[in-house]
Protein backbone atom coordinates (compact mmCIF):
# COMPACT_ATOMS: atom_id res chain seq x y z
CA UNK A 1 0.00 0.00 0.00
CA UNK A 2 1.18 3.08 -0.75
CA UNK A 3 1.17 6.20 1.66
CA UNK A 4 -1.41 8.02 -0.54
CA UNK A 5 -3.70 4.78 -1.62
CA UNK A 6 -5.83 5.03 -3.97
CA UNK A 7 -8.71 3.47 -2.60
CA UNK A 8 -9.90 3.81 1.35
CA UNK A 9 -12.10 1.32 3.03
CA UNK A 10 -14.00 2.76 5.48
CA UNK A 11 -16.36 0.59 7.94
CA UNK A 12 -17.55 0.99 11.32
CA UNK A 13 -18.14 -2.08 13.52
CA UNK A 14 -19.83 -2.07 17.04
CA UNK A 15 -20.23 -5.68 18.50
CA UNK A 16 -19.68 -7.12 15.20
CA UNK A 17 -17.57 -10.76 16.03
CA UNK A 18 -20.46 -12.53 14.39
CA UNK A 19 -19.46 -11.95 11.22
CA UNK A 20 -16.25 -9.86 11.38
CA UNK A 21 -13.45 -11.98 10.00
CA UNK A 22 -15.53 -12.57 7.04
CA UNK A 23 -16.37 -9.46 6.36
CA UNK A 24 -12.53 -8.71 6.90
CA UNK A 25 -11.47 -11.26 5.04
CA UNK A 26 -13.47 -10.55 1.95
CA UNK A 27 -11.94 -7.00 1.72
CA UNK A 28 -8.09 -8.19 2.18
CA UNK A 29 -8.61 -10.70 -0.77
CA UNK A 30 -9.46 -7.96 -3.27
CA UNK A 31 -8.04 -8.65 -6.33
CA UNK A 32 -7.26 -4.55 -6.23
CA UNK A 33 -4.81 -4.38 -3.50
CA UNK A 34 -4.02 -0.41 -3.81
CA UNK A 35 -6.18 0.44 -0.60
CA UNK A 36 -6.28 1.07 2.89
CA UNK A 37 -8.80 -0.68 5.21
CA UNK A 38 -9.99 1.93 8.34
CA UNK A 39 -11.80 0.40 10.74
CA UNK A 40 -13.45 2.25 13.72
CA UNK A 41 -14.30 0.16 16.65
CA UNK A 42 -17.23 2.25 18.16
CA UNK A 43 -16.66 1.37 21.67
CA UNK A 44 -17.24 -2.58 21.40
CA UNK A 45 -17.27 -4.79 24.54
CA UNK A 46 -17.17 -8.06 22.73
CA UNK A 47 -13.83 -9.87 21.12
CA UNK A 48 -14.11 -7.17 18.44
CA UNK A 49 -10.82 -4.98 19.64
CA UNK A 50 -9.18 -8.28 19.33
CA UNK A 51 -9.98 -9.73 16.18
CA UNK A 52 -9.14 -5.94 14.58
CA UNK A 53 -5.78 -5.66 16.37
CA UNK A 54 -5.00 -9.47 14.94
CA UNK A 55 -5.76 -8.18 10.94
CA UNK A 56 -3.98 -5.22 11.70
CA UNK A 57 -1.16 -6.78 12.90
CA UNK A 58 -1.09 -9.24 9.91
CA UNK A 59 -1.74 -6.71 7.45
CA UNK A 60 -0.72 -3.16 7.13
CA UNK A 61 -3.67 -2.16 4.98
CA UNK A 62 -5.99 -2.69 7.91
CA UNK A 63 -5.66 0.85 10.19
CA UNK A 64 -7.83 0.65 13.42
CA UNK A 65 -9.40 3.84 14.87
CA UNK A 66 -10.63 2.77 18.39
CA UNK A 67 -13.39 5.29 19.63
CA UNK A 68 -16.13 5.72 22.78
CA UNK A 69 -19.65 4.31 21.54
CA UNK A 70 -20.63 7.55 19.17
CA UNK A 71 -22.90 5.87 16.71
CA UNK A 72 -22.45 4.84 12.63
CA UNK A 73 -23.01 8.04 11.52
CA UNK A 74 -20.39 9.50 13.89
CA UNK A 75 -18.24 6.72 12.98
CA UNK A 76 -18.23 6.92 9.07
CA UNK A 77 -17.81 10.47 9.40
CA UNK A 78 -14.37 9.97 10.97
CA UNK A 79 -13.77 7.24 9.00
CA UNK A 80 -13.96 9.82 5.46
CA UNK A 81 -12.29 12.65 7.00
CA UNK A 82 -9.05 10.33 8.15
CA UNK A 83 -9.13 8.22 4.63
CA UNK A 84 -5.96 9.00 2.38
CA UNK A 85 -7.70 7.60 -0.70
CA UNK A 86 -9.11 9.65 -3.58
CA UNK A 87 -11.72 7.33 -4.08
CA UNK A 88 -13.76 6.18 -0.91
CA UNK A 89 -15.41 2.79 -0.22
CA UNK A 90 -18.19 1.38 2.15
CA UNK A 91 -18.30 -1.90 3.34
CA UNK A 92 -20.19 -2.83 6.50
CA UNK A 93 -18.94 -5.55 9.21
CA UNK A 94 -21.58 -7.87 8.63
CA UNK A 95 -21.64 -8.51 4.85
CA UNK A 96 -19.04 -10.28 2.04
CA UNK A 97 -17.74 -8.20 -1.05
CA UNK A 98 -16.91 -10.15 -4.11
CA UNK A 99 -13.13 -10.84 -4.86
CA UNK A 100 -13.25 -8.39 -8.10
CA UNK A 101 -15.31 -5.53 -6.18
CA UNK A 102 -12.76 -2.57 -6.54
CA UNK A 103 -11.49 -3.96 -9.73
CA UNK A 104 -14.69 -3.93 -11.47
CA UNK A 105 -15.87 -0.29 -9.53
CA UNK A 106 -12.67 1.10 -10.65
CA UNK A 107 -12.62 0.49 -14.06
CA UNK A 108 -16.11 1.92 -14.58
CA UNK A 109 -14.89 5.23 -12.69
CA UNK A 110 -12.22 5.53 -14.62
CA UNK A 111 -14.19 5.01 -17.68
CA UNK A 112 -16.69 7.23 -16.56
CA UNK A 113 -15.70 10.38 -15.07
CA UNK A 114 -18.99 12.12 -15.13
CA UNK A 115 -20.09 9.62 -12.27
CA UNK A 116 -19.12 10.57 -8.46
CA UNK A 117 -20.69 7.28 -7.00
CA UNK A 118 -21.31 4.24 -8.04
CA UNK A 119 -22.76 0.72 -6.22
CA UNK A 120 -23.21 -2.53 -7.16
CA UNK A 121 -26.14 -4.62 -6.97
CA UNK A 122 -25.80 -6.68 -3.47
CA UNK A 123 -27.03 -10.33 -3.50
CA UNK A 124 -28.78 -11.71 -0.12
CA UNK A 125 -27.42 -14.30 2.36
CA UNK A 126 -29.11 -15.33 5.73
CA UNK A 127 -27.42 -15.46 9.09
CA UNK A 128 -25.93 -18.69 8.13
CA UNK A 129 -24.22 -17.11 5.01
CA UNK A 130 -27.01 -19.15 3.02
CA UNK A 131 -28.14 -17.51 -0.64
CA UNK A 132 -31.83 -16.35 0.34
CA UNK A 133 -32.64 -15.40 -3.74
CA UNK A 134 -33.09 -11.97 -5.00
CA UNK A 135 -30.99 -9.11 -5.64
CA UNK A 136 -31.01 -5.56 -5.42
CA UNK A 137 -31.12 -2.67 -6.17
CA UNK A 138 -32.28 -3.11 -10.02
CA UNK A 139 -29.87 -1.89 -12.78
CA UNK A 140 -31.16 1.17 -14.48
CA UNK A 141 -29.30 4.23 -16.67
CA UNK A 142 -27.19 6.96 -14.60
CA UNK A 143 -30.19 9.13 -15.26
CA UNK A 144 -32.93 7.39 -14.03
CA UNK A 145 -30.40 6.47 -10.75
CA UNK A 146 -30.81 9.99 -10.18
CA UNK A 147 -34.99 10.51 -10.59
CA UNK A 148 -35.06 7.47 -8.47
CA UNK A 149 -33.42 8.88 -5.49
CA UNK A 150 -36.17 11.27 -5.40
CA UNK A 151 -38.72 8.83 -4.04
CA UNK A 152 -35.99 6.28 -2.33
CA UNK A 153 -32.48 4.76 -1.82
CA UNK A 154 -31.53 3.09 -4.63
CA UNK A 155 -27.69 2.35 -4.36
CA UNK A 156 -26.71 -0.68 -1.35
CA UNK A 157 -24.85 1.55 1.02
CA UNK A 158 -21.92 -1.34 2.12
CA UNK A 159 -21.34 -1.47 -2.39
CA UNK A 160 -20.34 2.03 -2.69
CA UNK A 161 -17.01 3.74 -4.30
CA UNK A 162 -17.21 7.00 -3.57
CA UNK A 163 -15.15 10.00 -5.75
CA UNK A 164 -13.15 11.61 -2.69
CA UNK A 165 -13.77 15.55 -4.81
CA UNK A 166 -17.05 14.79 -4.87
CA UNK A 167 -17.62 13.88 -1.14
CA UNK A 168 -15.52 17.56 -0.50
CA UNK A 169 -18.20 19.18 -2.21
CA UNK A 170 -21.10 17.57 0.14
CA UNK A 171 -19.15 17.87 3.45
CA UNK A 172 -19.97 20.22 5.67
CA UNK A 173 -19.63 21.43 9.51
CA UNK A 174 -22.84 19.57 10.00
CA UNK A 175 -20.93 16.35 8.79
CA UNK A 176 -20.74 14.29 5.35
CA UNK A 177 -23.80 11.88 6.51
CA UNK A 178 -25.83 14.27 8.75
CA UNK A 179 -26.82 13.45 12.40
CA UNK A 180 -30.70 14.22 11.59
CA UNK A 181 -31.00 11.66 9.25
CA UNK A 182 -30.41 8.90 11.50
CA UNK A 183 -30.97 5.46 10.32
CA UNK A 184 -31.75 6.57 7.02
CA UNK A 185 -27.76 8.42 6.48
CA UNK A 186 -26.89 7.06 3.22
CA UNK A 187 -30.71 7.99 1.48
CA UNK A 188 -30.15 11.78 2.91
CA UNK A 189 -26.42 12.23 1.44
CA UNK A 190 -27.42 10.58 -1.78
CA UNK A 191 -30.23 13.27 -2.17
CA UNK A 192 -27.85 15.58 -1.72
CA UNK A 193 -25.26 14.08 -4.14
CA UNK A 194 -27.84 13.98 -7.11
CA UNK A 195 -27.35 17.14 -7.35
CA UNK A 196 -23.77 17.58 -8.30
CA UNK A 197 -22.76 14.11 -9.59
CA UNK A 198 -24.24 10.98 -11.61
CA UNK A 199 -25.46 8.13 -9.27
CA UNK A 200 -24.62 4.63 -11.17
CA UNK A 201 -24.61 1.43 -10.43
CA UNK A 202 -22.76 -2.06 -11.84
CA UNK A 203 -25.44 -4.73 -12.88
CA UNK A 204 -23.68 -7.31 -11.22
CA UNK A 205 -23.81 -8.56 -7.75
CA UNK A 206 -20.46 -7.98 -6.08
CA UNK A 207 -21.51 -7.86 -2.40
CA UNK A 208 -23.52 -9.98 -0.65
CA UNK A 209 -26.02 -8.34 2.02
CA UNK A 210 -26.63 -10.26 4.98
CA UNK A 211 -30.34 -10.28 6.40
CA UNK A 212 -30.70 -10.85 10.59
CA UNK A 213 -32.88 -9.26 13.59
CA UNK A 214 -30.27 -7.08 14.30
CA UNK A 215 -30.05 -5.09 10.98
CA UNK A 216 -30.89 -1.07 11.00
CA UNK A 217 -33.96 -1.90 8.88
CA UNK A 218 -35.23 -4.61 11.06
CA UNK A 219 -34.91 -2.42 14.59
CA UNK A 220 -35.57 0.53 13.59
CA UNK A 221 -37.93 0.47 10.27
CA UNK A 222 -40.19 3.37 11.88
CA UNK A 223 -38.37 5.48 12.07
CA UNK A 224 -36.32 4.96 9.44
CA UNK A 225 -39.49 5.60 7.16
CA UNK A 226 -39.72 8.81 9.18
CA UNK A 227 -36.33 10.35 8.33
CA UNK A 228 -36.90 8.84 4.44
CA UNK A 229 -40.13 10.38 4.22
CA UNK A 230 -38.36 14.04 6.03
CA UNK A 231 -35.71 13.82 3.54
CA UNK A 232 -37.40 13.42 0.62
CA UNK A 233 -39.59 16.69 1.16
CA UNK A 234 -36.05 18.83 1.28
CA UNK A 235 -34.69 16.98 -2.05
CA UNK A 236 -38.38 18.32 -3.65
CA UNK A 237 -37.93 21.08 -2.68
CA UNK A 238 -34.48 21.93 -3.57
CA UNK A 239 -35.53 21.05 -7.15
CA UNK A 240 -38.44 22.49 -6.91
CA UNK A 241 -37.70 25.91 -5.19
CA UNK A 242 -40.37 26.03 -3.58
CA UNK A 243 -42.84 24.65 -0.25
CA UNK A 244 -43.63 21.28 -0.87
CA UNK A 245 -46.49 19.82 1.42
CA UNK A 246 -45.45 16.69 3.94
CA UNK A 247 -48.80 14.52 3.18
CA UNK A 248 -47.84 14.50 -0.59
CA UNK A 249 -44.65 13.91 -0.15
CA UNK A 250 -45.88 11.04 2.21
CA UNK A 251 -48.47 10.03 -0.66
CA UNK A 252 -46.14 9.39 -3.41
CA UNK A 253 -43.46 7.34 -0.61
CA UNK A 254 -46.75 5.21 -0.16
CA UNK A 255 -46.55 4.54 -3.85
CA UNK A 256 -42.89 3.16 -3.76
CA UNK A 257 -43.52 1.35 -0.50
CA UNK A 258 -46.90 -0.05 -2.25
CA UNK A 259 -48.30 -0.54 1.48
CA UNK A 260 -48.43 1.31 4.95
CA UNK A 261 -45.51 1.02 6.75
CA UNK A 262 -46.54 -0.15 10.76
CA UNK A 263 -46.25 2.69 13.00
CA UNK A 264 -46.40 5.19 10.62
CA UNK A 265 -49.68 7.33 10.80
CA UNK A 266 -50.97 6.80 7.18
CA UNK A 267 -51.32 9.91 4.56
CA UNK A 268 -54.77 11.33 3.88
CA UNK A 269 -55.83 9.96 0.51
CA UNK A 270 -58.57 12.58 0.04
CA UNK A 271 -59.40 13.57 -3.49
CA UNK A 272 -57.89 16.95 -2.72
CA UNK A 273 -54.41 15.59 -1.16
CA UNK A 274 -54.47 13.05 -4.17
CA UNK A 275 -54.49 15.46 -6.50
CA UNK A 276 -51.53 17.61 -4.69
CA UNK A 277 -49.45 14.18 -4.67
CA UNK A 278 -50.19 14.56 -8.73
CA UNK A 279 -49.34 17.81 -9.11
CA UNK A 280 -46.06 17.12 -7.07
CA UNK A 281 -45.20 14.03 -9.40
CA UNK A 282 -45.94 16.40 -12.54
CA UNK A 283 -43.89 19.48 -11.19
CA UNK A 284 -40.95 16.81 -10.28
CA UNK A 285 -41.19 15.07 -13.52
CA UNK A 286 -41.14 18.52 -15.60
CA UNK A 287 -38.43 20.38 -13.35
CA UNK A 288 -36.31 16.73 -13.08
CA UNK A 289 -36.17 16.51 -16.92
CA UNK A 290 -35.38 20.44 -17.91
CA UNK A 291 -32.75 20.88 -15.29
CA UNK A 292 -30.81 17.28 -15.90
CA UNK A 293 -29.02 16.71 -19.44
CA UNK A 294 -30.57 12.79 -19.40
CA UNK A 295 -29.37 10.60 -22.04
CA UNK A 296 -31.30 8.85 -24.76
CA UNK A 297 -31.19 5.09 -22.44
CA UNK A 298 -32.79 6.78 -19.53
CA UNK A 299 -35.68 9.14 -20.66
CA UNK A 300 -37.89 6.70 -21.55
CA UNK A 301 -37.02 5.06 -17.52
CA UNK A 302 -38.08 8.31 -16.37
CA UNK A 303 -40.78 9.11 -18.31
CA UNK A 304 -42.77 5.78 -17.45
CA UNK A 305 -42.28 5.66 -13.91
CA UNK A 306 -43.34 9.22 -13.60
CA UNK A 307 -46.52 8.00 -15.36
CA UNK A 308 -46.80 4.65 -13.14
CA UNK A 309 -47.04 6.94 -10.20
CA UNK A 310 -49.27 9.56 -12.11
CA UNK A 311 -51.83 6.38 -12.49
CA UNK A 312 -51.40 4.92 -9.23
CA UNK A 313 -52.61 8.24 -7.67
CA UNK A 314 -55.93 8.43 -10.74
CA UNK A 315 -56.69 5.04 -9.47
CA UNK A 316 -56.96 5.71 -6.20
CA UNK A 317 -59.43 9.01 -6.64
CA UNK A 318 -61.61 7.88 -8.73
CA UNK A 319 -64.03 6.32 -6.63
CA UNK A 320 -63.67 9.81 -4.78
CA UNK A 321 -64.20 12.28 -7.14
CA UNK A 322 -64.48 12.22 -10.46
CA UNK A 323 -63.27 15.88 -11.20
CA UNK A 324 -59.80 14.86 -9.35
CA UNK A 325 -59.64 11.70 -10.95
CA UNK A 326 -60.02 13.63 -14.30
CA UNK A 327 -57.71 15.95 -13.69
CA UNK A 328 -54.73 13.54 -12.76
CA UNK A 329 -55.47 11.56 -16.32
CA UNK A 330 -55.21 15.28 -17.90
CA UNK A 331 -51.31 15.19 -15.77
CA UNK A 332 -50.74 11.98 -16.94
CA UNK A 333 -51.64 12.67 -20.88
CA UNK A 334 -48.90 15.64 -20.77
CA UNK A 335 -46.48 13.24 -19.28
CA UNK A 336 -46.74 9.85 -20.87
CA UNK A 337 -49.74 9.90 -23.38
CA UNK A 338 -49.27 6.36 -24.57
CA UNK A 339 -49.86 5.09 -20.79
CA UNK A 340 -53.85 7.62 -20.59
CA UNK A 341 -54.27 5.30 -24.30
CA UNK A 342 -53.48 2.12 -22.52
CA UNK A 343 -55.18 3.19 -19.48
CA UNK A 344 -58.19 3.90 -21.86
CA UNK A 345 -57.83 0.37 -23.67
CA UNK A 346 -57.82 -1.39 -20.76
CA UNK A 347 -61.06 -0.02 -19.47
CA UNK A 348 -63.43 0.08 -22.21
CA UNK A 349 -62.14 -4.22 -23.20
CA UNK A 350 -63.46 -4.35 -19.21
CA UNK A 351 -66.66 -2.83 -20.40
CA UNK A 352 -67.26 -4.71 -23.29
CA UNK A 353 -66.75 -7.87 -21.42
CA UNK A 354 -69.47 -6.88 -18.80
CA UNK A 355 -71.83 -6.22 -21.93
Amino acid sequence: MSSTPTISVVMSVYNGETYLREALDSILRQTFEDFEFLCIDDGSSDATPQILAEYAEADARVRVLSQENRGLIASLNRGCREARGRLIARMDDDDVSHPERFEHQLAFLEAHPDVGVLGTVAAYIDADGELTGGAWPRWAPPGMNGWAHLFKTNLCHPTVLMRREVLDTLDSDKGLYRAEALHAEDYELWTRALFVTHLANLPEPLLTRRKHDGTIGAQHAERQERTVIETMQKAHERLLGRSVPINAVALVRQIVRRGIVPGIKPPDESAEHLEAAARLIRDLYETYTRRFALDAESVPFVRRDAADKLLWLAKRARPKSTTTYLAIMNMLLRVEPRSLLREVGTRLKRKVARA
